[in-house]
């Protein structure tokens, strides 16, 4: 835990797995069942399904070309010097496509196969995304985590208008991991999905490897699982940097983007409809929650132009075609009531050499 009085930026240096979540490390001195879904191995599930990627469309053209062969054998007419008709060639050909579109989409597929995933909602924390962010990035190349991570911050239509998923897309050979940070509600969400991305080559050449292996003795289950330690150790760093994001964030200490990343990371708006020129990235908890105002311009930004008269509309102090002129205001004190005439000697005219001098000398 961090000294009383310590400033927020040396706070982040006292925070992390090892001082902030303990009950983790505690949990993971217990012996637990072996896990399975890390190894390289490819179960008969996947290699059905990517079979039946493959299948489809190979049935489909060669269903094609086969209406086509019987239209052409039923418009044609049956030749006297040879047997074939130009259905058969027609038909030949589209089972040769049909076989050569099976097998590319065989090899060439790529299968996405789900492996595990993490995700937590820190409650009244919405302010800390960026913080929690640019934590995690600095943790992983801190500690020198040896894997290839891209920061994508985007704007989308999935959430609210002023919201920014934060993103981390981290690669190791063939396995992805996907950190999301984003603002829900008042509440601030984070978490990592871990999957596997192969071709079908790879798969078909796996499966065939571990069958030999088995048959000759040479592959086990021991062999199978050391092959998923390095996967094992990336999962754990991923999510060690996640948790002390969520530290961070938890305990608000500030985190600069510019600071960890060299720069600012640009947002991509990927909604349909972007929001005008004017209004920063900013986050906020839903308007009226615990009483509190909903999210304005940010330090910075100045509100976009003012909307102008409908389309069609009159224009201010012009009356419409139509319609009845405005009321009168009302009369102030001493003044006479509207189509009444003044009082001799008391209207605006009334002075010297004017009408009211002129009816009294009358």
């Amino acid at each position: 835990m961090s000294m009383a009085g310590e400033p927020p930026q040396r706070q982040g240096t006292a925070l992390g797995p090892g001082h902030g979540d303990v009950a983790y490390r505690m949990q993971g001195l217990r012996p637990g069942p072996v896990e399975t879904g890390l190894d390289s191995s490819v179960p008969a599930g996947t290699l059905l399904r990517l079979w039946l990627w493959a299948a489809v469309p190979a049935l489909l053209v060669w269903a094609v070309f086969t209406f086509l062969a019987l239209l052409v054998h039923a418009a044609s007419e049956p030749s006297l010097f040879s047997d074939d008709t130009p259905a058969d060639a027609l038909f030949s050909a589209g089972s040769l496509l049909a076989v050569i579109v099976f097998w590319t989409v065989l090899l060439a597929a790529r299968m996405d196969e789900p492996v595990t995933q993490w995700s937590t909602l820190l409650e009244d924390r919405w302010q800390g995304a960026d913080s929690a962010y640019a934590a995690i990035f600095g943790t992983l190349r801190r500690r020198g985590i040896p894997v290839d991570a891209t920061a994508v911050r985007v704007r989308s239509d999935l959430l609210a208008a002023e919201l920014v998923n934060d993103r981390l897309l981290i690669t190791e050979r063939d396995y992805r991991i996907h950190v999301t940070v984003f603002p829900y509600g008042s509440g601030l969400f984070l978490g990592w999905t871990m999957s596997r991305s192969r071709r079908g080559a790879v798969l078909l050449g796996h499966f065939l490897k571990d069958l030999v292996g088995g048959i000759l003795g040479r592959t086990g289950r021991v062999e199978e699982l050391l092959r998923a330690e390095r996967v094992r150790a990336l999962r754990e760093a991923v999510h060690a940097a996640v948790r002390e994001g969520a530290e961070v964030a938890a305990q608000g200490v500030v985190v600069p983007l510019a600071q960890v990343f060299g720069q600012e990371v640009p947002v991509q708006d990927l909604r349909a409809h972007a929001t005008p020129a004017g209004y920063g990235p900013g986050y906020g908890p839903p308007p009226g929650y615990g009483g509190q105002p909903g999210p304005g311009p940010q330090p910075g930004y100045g509100p976009g132009p003012q909307p102008g008269p409908a389309p069609g509309g009159p224009l201010p102090g012009v009356l419409a075609p139509g319609s009845a002129p405005p009321a009168p205001a009302p009369a102030g004190p001493g003044a006479a009531a509207p189509g009444v005439a003044p009082a001799a000697g008391h209207g605006p005219d009334a002075g010297p050499g004017g009408p009211g001098d002129a009816g009294r000398s009358g």
